[in-house]
């Protein structure tokens, strides 16, 4: 396998997700060149998954995707100490909301099946306390 060296920081093109609780912030806000009339709510800034990928944009490596420089070039790229993972194993977004969204937590099945059982438990036994919602914010 050929050693691929960048020749400068690599730039990955951000995959835009239309929500509808989206807006237009990131346009302002970074000066992004958004698609015409769509209502972003994400912007998928490193991904690598089957139906969605990050393609390096300038440089060397233009119009490689995050996939190809993690399984062709993982030691060149990411260092010696990457994981032995098939895929990238991040995906890093920024939100556009423009309502309040819910925090969701996806465990794994079997410890979604184990947290289930627990949960059950402490129920049957009367020690499950109420569960008291609070919102945050972060803001300028």
């Amino acid at each position: 396998m050929t050693r691929i060296q960048p020749d400068a920081p690599i730039r990955l093109q951000p995959l835009y997700m239309e929500r509808v609780w989206g807006g237009r912030t990131l346009e302002t806000l970074f000066g992004r060149t958004l698609p015409a009339d769509a209502v972003i709510g994400e912007s998928w800034e490193i991904v690598d998954r089957p139906e969605a990928q990050s393609i390096v944009t300038g440089g060397t490596m233009d119009g490689l995707s995050l996939h190809d420089l993690w399984t062709c070039h993982r030691a060149d790229i990411f260092g010696h100490g990457a994981p032995e993972a098939s895929r990238f194993p991040l995906l890093i977004k920024i939100l556009d909301a423009r309502d309040t969204l819910s925090i969701q937590v996806h465990p794994p099945e079997h410890l979604a099946a184990y947290i289930r059982e627990f949960r059950a438990l402490l129920d049957r036994r009367g020690l499950v306390p109420p569960v008291q919602f609070s919102s945050s914010a972060l803001g300028a």
